[in-house]
């Protein structure tokens, strides 16, 4: 298994350990190791970037170890797995997820009662959120916004300057 991941090591990945997992276990490959020119990258999938960030764990390089270790070409990897990578979306909602619901609670006082909304862009241009078409602040990519639940359905967007969006629906009960 990748050390990283938790998903069945690849030859890209530079740190490997033996698990026992039961049948139902972990079936995909790992794909958070790129080899480039300069060794082996880490393509953190957006859920981690921020947190990546934070421990300044971004655009760091792994040497890669022996000629053994070299990547399988593009064509094995894509005959050996079954499943398309998702494309990539220039920007992303990561919080809050798609299909969230959101359950008030009637003995805290509503002001504490928030959400953060948080995305992921491929720039470092902010992005301005919404609810329900309306506006309801600005953040940098890393930042955060609290919005106040309020009961409903609910569409939660992201847009960058460059007019590129993503939307999460959610419920608050």
């Amino acid at each position: 298994m990748c050390a990283l991941s938790g998903l069945i090591a690849t030859p890209t990945c530079p740190r490997q350990v033996e698990e026992w997992v039961g049948e139902e276990g972990a079936s995909e490959s790992c794909d958070w190791h790129r080899a480039t020119s300069r060794g082996v990258v880490v393509q953190w999938p957006v859920a981690y970037q921020l947190w990546a960030a934070s421990q300044h764990l971004l655009n760091i390089t792994v040497a890669m170890p022996s000629p053994a270790m070299r990547p399988p070409s593009p064509r094995s990897m894509a005959a050996s797995t079954s499943r398309a990578a998702p494309a990539a979306s220039a920007v992303r909602v990561l919080s809050p997820p798609d299909g969230a619901v959101y359950l008030l609670d009637p003995t805290l006082r509503r002001e504490f009662q928030t959400v953060g909304l948080r995305g992921a862009t491929d720039t470092v241009a902010p992005l301005e959120w919404r609810v329900d078409d309306t506006p309801v602040g600005t953040t940098t990519p890393d930042g955060s916004l609290d919005w106040p639940l309020t009961p409903g359905q609910h569409t939660i967007s992201a847009r960058d300057p460059q007019g590129r969006s993503a939307s999460a629906s959610i419920v608050v009960k």
